[in-house]
């Protein structure tokens, strides 16, 4: 089985200089829980990953608050893999 079968196709994106609040209403409006995160200025290059969990654990439960930039939350080192990959070598 290839990662596109089980992948989204295109899912939402967000900058790293986007806010908490940006970030949770994108989760909002698409009905998601985890928004990618890419590298400012349009290359769309993966960087990170934030849940909605990551916003109440590391924003919301420390006292920061929703202008915070989401960079703040998002955890690193995140893998990408491309659409033809087997799902075997998906980790």
């Amino acid at each position: 089985m290839k990662a596109s079968e089980i992948m989204t196709k295109s899912p939402r994106t967000s900058p790293a200089n986007a806010t908490a609040r940006e970030v949770a209403q994108l989760m909002i409006d698409h009905d998601t829980g985890v928004i990618p995160i890419v590298e400012d200025g349009g290359s769309g290059r993966l960087i990170g990953l934030v849940t909605d969990r990551d916003i109440a654990i590391r924003l919301v439960a420390k006292g920061s608050g929703p202008d915070t930039p989401i960079e703040q939350a998002m955890t690193r080192d995140v893998q990408g893999v491309s659409p033809g990959d087997d799902v075997k070598d998906v980790r």
